[in-house]
């Protein structure tokens, strides 16, 4: 109660002495800075601040957010002030207070204020302007907010290059704000600015967002300063095809059993394909396997026509028209392609992996092991157990069945490779432990499955990037009992059949005969689950 009396004592002294108009704020100021008494500082610097005094106001503030005074940021409040209306709205847990201080200061124009309450009010105009205000003042998480609006709105056609630089006005113009304080928006101009086919302000734009911090950028800037666009014949050999079997038959040493092919038509696929070449390339597991990968080619998106698909949906695999690959009658310098295309469920079928941009390493990998015919272990669908689980040449799955039971010449040459791909000496072979496991494969079918490894591996979940000695011994085999097959002629030449093709047809058959003795069933179709 004495506190209050006291209070209310020298409020009143105090604006008695320096009620009159002619004291000068500056000198009501300095008295403020003599004084000893907190209460009477503040006192003098409210009068001062009262008739205008920049200075004061500011010092006012400082005291009242320093002291945790609410009674002065009120007070400040009196006189218009939207900062400590500010700080009043930061210092409450109560919404509804929360709301009416940051009303206040936005209405005064405060910028941050402004910003806050159109994250408590419920989405639609009111909320709009209000970031739309406070953008325009320049207040960084609005602008970059309002960046990231016209952006995601922004609508795009696939081919009006004029109309797409007038419906990107906006978003240009926001995200180019955005940009001086905001990497991610950096990073979106820049993609922005390459759909708008402006490579070199895409490559500013990419340059700015990684000097900002972002490891992502670099990336796309050795794309574009490395990987030019391609045409698709040059992935193809000149040499007749005469030449071409021989030296297949004759296991042409040039070659490496698997030579692979990533192709890709968009920027960010082409940036995901190069970082695919560079993992693989470094990628220890691989290091005994025939497998290599040609430089990365960028194509233009007629000759890699892909339809985004939903990967959630039940057919929501990626689709892709190889058609113009196919109708390059040569002979292509490479045995597998690897699409990455823009969305859609990953697969491999008929020497053709299909990955989308959500897709990481680690299902690459798992899909390369269908090149060489491996078989999913997790529980494949009715349709594919049906196709696999009544007889498999897959390595890494034997069947049982009820009536013959387990296939005790695979098992015999799984135990055999397994010592011998885990040690270096006949000895220290004897002494590993070798032992089969149930697998998920055949679940919904009528025969058991089993594989050579108790452990869960890439097989079963992509993600868990084990990958047993045995099934690289395994991989080997298949690698050189298939080398060089160009086993992509097999969709070449469904195509070339389903566009009824006559040249197309006979040009591939003539791959399919030199092999067809010494191959297996195409590599399994797969969908990651």
């Amino acid at each position: 109660m004495g506190y209050v009396i006291k209070l209310t004592v020298v409020i009143c002294i105090c604006f008695g002495m320096y009620a009159s108009s002619n004291y000068n704020p500056e000198h009501l100021r300095a008295f403020a800075q003599a004084q000893n008494n907190p209460l009477s500082k503040a006192v003098l610097l409210y009068r001062a601040a009262a008739i205008s005094n920049e200075a004061a106001r500011q010092q006012l503030l400082f005291l009242a957010k320093a002291s945790d005074s609410s009674y002065w940021l009120k007070q400040l409040t009196q006189i218009g002030d939207a900062e400590a209306a500010y700080e009043l709205a930061m210092r409450t847990a109560r919404e509804s207070e929360q709301r009416r201080w940051f009303r206040f200061a936005a209405q005064k124009g405060d910028p941050k204020s402004a910003f806050e309450l159109s994250l408590l009010v419920s989405e639609g105009p009111e909320q709009f302007e209000l970031i739309e205000s406070s953008a325009q003042q320049g207040y960084p998480p609005a602008v970059i907010t309002f960046a990231k609006f016209h952006h995601q709105n922004l609508i795009m056609s696939s081919s009006d290059v004029q109309a797409n630089r007038d419906n990107a006005i906006e978003a240009l113009y926001w995200l180019d704000k955005a940009a001086h304080f905001d990497r991610q928006s950096a990073f979106k101009l820049a993609k922005l600015h390459w759909q708008l086919q402006d490579k070199s302000a895409a490559l500013t734009a990419f340059e700015v967002s990684y000097e900002m911090g972002n490891p992502l950028a670099i990336d796309y800037i050795n794309v574009l300063k490395n990987v030019p666009r391609t045409e698709a014949s040059l992935m193809y050999s000149e040499a007749p095809k005469s030449e071409i079997v021989s030296a297949v038959a004759l296991n042409n040493p040039a070659q490496c059993a698997q030579q692979l092919q990533f192709v890709a038509s968009g920027l960010d696929s082409v940036v995901q394909a190069t970082s695919f070449e560079a993992l693989f390339a470094n990628d220890a597991r691989f290091d005994t396997l025939d497998i290599c990968v040609n430089p990365v080619v960028w194509l233009e998106q007629d000759e890699l026509p892909c339809t985004p698909q939903d990967e959630t949906s039940r057919n929501g695999r990626i689709k892709c028209d190889l058609s113009p690959l196919a109708d390059i009658l040569q002979t292509p310098n490479f045995t597998h392609l690897v699409v990455f295309a823009e969305s859609g469920r990953a697969y491999v079928q008929r020497g053709v992996m299909y990955l989308d941009r959500a897709d990481d390493y680690s299902v690459f990998v798992h899909e390369l092991a269908h090149f060489a015919g491996f078989v999913d272990e997790y529980a494949l669908s009715s349709g594919f157990a049906e196709q696999h689980c009544e007889a498999s040449n897959a390595p890494n799955i034997m069947i049982a069945t009820a009536l013959d039971g387990m296939d005790t010449e695979k098992l015999a040459q799984w135990e055999q490779l397994s010592h011998s791909a885990q040690a270096d000496d006949i000895e220290e072979a004897q002494s590993i432990t070798f032992s089969v496991a149930p697998s998920k494969t055949c679940r919904y079918a009528s025969n058991d499955s089993y594989k050579p490894s108790a452990d869960i591996t890439f097989l079963e979940h992509h993600d868990t990037d084990y990958i047993p000695p045995l099934y690289i011994a395994l991989w080997q085999q298949e690698l050189d009992r298939t080398a060089n097959h160009k086993a992509v002629a097999q969709e070449f030449l469904h195509l070339a059949k389903r566009n009824q093709q006559r040249s197309a047809i006979a040009h591939w058959q003539t791959y399919q005969v030199a092999f067809e003795t010494a191959l297996a069933p195409a590599a399994a179709q797969s969908t990651l689950p």
